[in-house]
């Protein structure tokens, strides 16, 4: 049977895990300010597509829509300034 958590897996795991503790320090941090839920909820939903660019660039499978996923990108990225903006 083949092992599941590797040496190379769990650092893996544990890279992840920091990234995602300080993400969300930061963004509990970034609510503090009054009335910026709005924008914080929209920026902080962008974190999914973000996600699929990056793993797009680093797994070769998913590489066949890259010019549809970064289209995607980008018009989320521009509806969320407008939202965001005053």
């Amino acid at each position: 049977m083949r092992e599941i958590f590797t040496k190379e897996t769990l650092l893996k795991i544990i890279f992840i895990d920091i990234l995602f503790t300080v993400s969300t320090i930061f963004f509990f941090e970034s609510l503090k300010p009054a009335g910026s839920l709005s924008i914080v909820s929209v920026i902080n939903q962008t974190q999914t597509i973000l996600t699929v660019i990056i793993a797009t660039l680093i797994f070769n499978e998913e590489k066949k829509d890259f010019l549809r996923k970064l289209v995607s990108f980008v018009v989320v990225i521009l509806g969320v300034v407008t939202v965001a903006s005053p």
